[in-house]
């Protein structure tokens, strides 16, 4: 089955397609319309299906299919029940060699294959070219294109095709793995950054930003003591004219790296903002291209704020009031403020420090707030509320 019997440039242009399309973590349907258009069909689409043939069964990208909810759904009800059934409705092994299907004649003879070929023949597809394009974990991914009944079968031509296409979409479906696990990677240290308090931007050579957290955009939208347009900056010429200077620099050629840091002070009187700006990490072997990255601190929002009572009860064997008293001490309280925060008396709140004390080893408050402040118990996600956990001890009201 030579793939010569193909036209070239159309396939060229194809695979191109597949690569920009699927290098994503939602493809785009481009690549599927031109697959169709190659193939003849009234339908192509790549297909998400369990290993196993339970529970789910999914769409990843499509073309040309009726895409009305009705017919998506009883589409995905009736292949899901022959998959799962004691007969698969249509064999397809892991050999990536492309197999034409006859739906009207080829389906399991069993109810669940007769119930969906009497199926698709009602919404119009007879013939279906599959090709089992990537097994990764427990999913496997299938290229499939569909003929209606007045079309003839695929044939030989349609199946070179698909042969050509099958390893282009198998390395488009794997570098999209790749770069949805290094999304979720960002994301969360995007988000392990943002409870510490800690905004990040992107400049580019042009001074634009590019990239901006979330916390950064909360500090840049109160406008006290930087700006973010026409350029990011300082409100104050002095500290912006060393602000800039700093930029330029870190987006030389010979800057070494390792960052260079400097306060901004804030005219609401609120404490400054702490500023590092470094070069962005290039890969090797690319040049660098001038991109910047500021990491800002505010020291209103940070760990003592994000400290979160449930993780301290799992990290260190407290008891719900004592995480409580634990996060009130991390936030700079007082032993009469964190009674009155807590609505509990004075004398428990100092029972409270003793049994804290004697389950984490330490003998003084600072030493209990530098644990608190440097444990991961501000990086998880927001736990059971108050009373969902065991705990002994006085009842705590928040106020």
């Amino acid at each position: 089955m030579a793939t010569n019997e193909c036209d070239p440039v159309s396939l060229g242009i194809a695979i191109d397609q597949v690569y920009r399309d699927f290098c994503k973590v939602f493809p785009d349907n481009n690549s599927m319309e031109m697959l169709r258009g190659m193939l003849g069909a009234v339908t192509a689409g790549v297909e998400a299906v369990p290993l196993k043939f339970a529970f789910r069964f999914d769409y990843l990208v499509r073309s040309g299919f009726d895409s009305r909810p009705w017919v998506d759904g009883k589409l995905r009800e009736l292949t899901r029940e022959a998959l799962t059934g004691a007969d698969r409705a249509i064999f397809l092994d892991m050999d990536p060699a492309p197999r034409a299907v006859d739906l009207g004649k080829d389906l399991a003879s069993d109810a669940s294959g007769r119930q969906l070929r009497s199926y698709y023949e009602h919404i119009g597809i007879r013939h279906a070219l599959l090709s089992s394009c990537l097994v990764d974990h427990d999913w496997r991914y299938v290229l499939f294109a569909g003929r209606s009944p007045g079309q003839p079968p695929f044939g030989e031509r349609e199946m070179a095709v698909m042969a050509a296409m099958t390893p282009h979409f198998r390395s488009a479906l794997r570098a999209r793995t790749r770069l949805i696990v290094a999304e979720r990677l960002a994301e969360s240290c995007a988000a392990g950054l943002d409870k510490l308090g800690i905004g990040v931007v992107v400049i580019n050579a042009a001074g634009k930003l590019v990239e901006v957290s979330p916390i950064a955009e909360r500090i840049l939208a109160a406008r006290d003591g930087l700006v973010a347009s026409p350029r990011f900056g300082a409100n104050s010429g002095s500290d912006n004219r060393r602000l800039q200077s700093l930029v330029r620099a870190a987006a030389g050629a010979d800057w070494r790296g390792g960052g260079v840091a400097m306060a901004i002070p804030r005219p609401s009187g609120l404490p400054n903002y702490e500023l590092v700006v470094d070069a962005l990490p290039c890969p090797p072997g690319l040049p660098k291209d001038g991109s910047v990255v500021v990491y800002l601190r505010d020291r209103m929002i940070g760990p003592a704020q994000a400290i979160e009572a449930g993780l301290l009860q799992d990290l260190f064997g407290l008891t719900q009031a004592e995480a409580l008293v634990a996060c009130a001490a991390a936030d700079g309280r007082s032993a009469h403020e964190i009674a009155s925060y807590l609505g509990i008396r004075y004398n428990t709140v100092r029972a409270h420090f003793r049994s804290i004390f004697a389950k984490s080893g330490f003998s003084s408050r600072a030493d209990l707030v530098h644990m608190v402040l440097n444990s991961p118990a501000s990086l998880g996600a927001e736990g059971p509320a108050a009373g969902d956990r065991q705990g002994g001890g006085d009842h705590v009201a928040v106020a």
